[in-house]
């Protein structure tokens, strides 16, 4: 049988370095504060951060939709408004 030299997988080393912990129900693994830290910095850096023309866009857009949103959420209260104050003058 041929042996492989393949270095282990992220899964694999996660499963040796873990140490399992009875839970309720089922086996959770417990983590270390360090190997949290650097699992967590290891994830921010694969993260794809928009641009800040990007981030500018979509604030630009958010803005202008509230306003608009704003807009016909007070026609719509002010029309009612009148609607309601014509029929309690009757």
């Amino acid at each position: 049988m041929v042996q492989n030299n393949v270095s282990t997988t992220v899964v694999e080393k996660e499963k040796n370095a873990a140490k399992p912990v009875a839970a309720s129900g089922g086996l959770a693994y417990r983590i270390t504060p360090k190997r949290f830290v650097e699992e967590t910095r290891a994830e921010i850096q694969k993260v794809t951060w928009p641009t800040r023309e990007r981030v500018l866009q979509s604030s630009v857009l958010i803005l202008v939709i509230v306003v608009f949103y704003s807009v016909v959420v007070s026609s719509a209260d002010g029309v009612f408004a009148a609607l309601l104050g014509a029929m309690g003058r009757r």
